[in-house]
């Protein structure tokens, strides 16, 4: 995201690139965890189970995310 100069969000920005093929197995059971979550018990769950997942692996999201894409 991008900030205004008082902190305010003013624009996001995504990067969109094909998966690493090898981290597929990862994300798919990291998916089907997150809807199961949310299926039972609303979008707090999924976010709280995401946190947790990503916790697990004693990083931030994006250093996950580009972990999963660049090492597996």
């Amino acid at each position: 995201a991008s900030f205004d100069t008082n902190g305010n969000i003013i624009n996001y920005y995504s990067v969109r690139r094909a998966p690493n093929r090898k981290s597929l197995s990862i994300i798919e059971e990291v998916y089907k965890i997150l809807l199961e979550k949310e299926q039972k018990s609303g979008i707090n769950a999924g976010v709280s189970a995401l946190m947790d997942i990503v916790s697990s692996y004693k990083m931030t999201y994006n250093e996950l995310i580009f972990n999963l894409q660049e090492n597996n």
